[in-house]
């Protein structure tokens, strides 16, 4: 179902952008707190050997993997939407970025993970690297993205309102 500009209720693109401002602003949130804090954390805990670490840490990403779909997923619809579009290259990006970590680093990850855990002497590798600078794009398109629909939606309040940058008080 498809919903023209012109033929939007009252208020339809500005909801749009306000959910895609909270779920972009959520799942930056989540990112810094799983990826940048909780993982980092865990190899801290000297009672933790590196096996038990890296398989939390394979749990935790797998379930936030699943969490991550179905945020995008959630963007990737409002995004279609009237209101939403400026959110279209960012959520492509996003999208770009997550197939990247969960079916090019994530298999190649969890092997080497299977393989500590076996015991097994593994060598060097620039996987996590490369699964850290990716993390690191997604959190700046989904801040970007709740940054830029947040200036929307001011913009359109502005607009609403009868005003310019003083917010209507001429």
């Amino acid at each position: 179902m498809r919903i023209a500009a012109d033929h939007a209720p009252a208020g339809y693109p500005a909801s749009v952008r306000t959910g895609l401002t909270l779920l972009a602003a959520g799942w930056a949130g989540a990112m810094l707190g799983v990826s940048f804090l909780a993982a980092p954390a865990k190899f801290t805990v000297a009672a933790l050997t590196l096996p038990v670490a890296l398989e939390v840490g394979r749990a935790t990403f797998h379930l936030f993997h699943g969490v991550e779909l179905g945020l995008l997923a959630a963007m990737a619809l409002l995004a279609a939407l009237p209101g939403g579009r400026a959110a279209i290259l960012p959520v492509l990006g996003l999208c770009l970025l997550v197939l990247a970590q969960q079916l090019g680093l994530t298999p190649a990850m969890d092997a080497r993970i299977a393989a500590i855990a076996a015991g097994e002497a593994v060598p060097p590798s620039r996987h996590h690297l490369a699964y850290v600078a990716l993390e690191l794009g997604k959190l700046a398109l989904a801040l970007w993205t709740a940054l830029s629909m947040q200036r929307d939606l001011q913009r359109d309040c502005r607009h609403l309102s009868g005003g310019g940058r003083d917010g209507g008080t001429r």
